[in-house]
């Protein structure tokens, strides 16, 4: 996911994010981001770093797509 990302200069100033979002590497050590999406799966979403709001990125529509669809799996 951050892998596709654009970074978004700026600081977040918007609403509470629709989903907070923990990520376990393998090694043991977890990042935290917060999460908008979009509803139409064909436009981009944006994350930030939950410790450093300072830093955010904007997802491209196919990612976006693609979370949507796990999020509706339940996976």
């Amino acid at each position: 996911m951050l892998r596709e990302a654009d970074e978004i200069p700026g600081v977040a100033n918007v609403v509470g994010p629709e989903y907070d979002i923990e990520i376990r590497f393998e090694d043991g050590e977890t990042d935290r981001y917060y999460l908008w999406l979009n509803d139409d799966p064909k436009s981009d979403s944006s994350l930030y770093d939950a410790d450093d709001t300072n830093i955010g990125y904007r997802l491209p529509a196919d990612v976006t797509e693609e979370l949507i669809g796990l999020l509706e799996s339940g996976d």
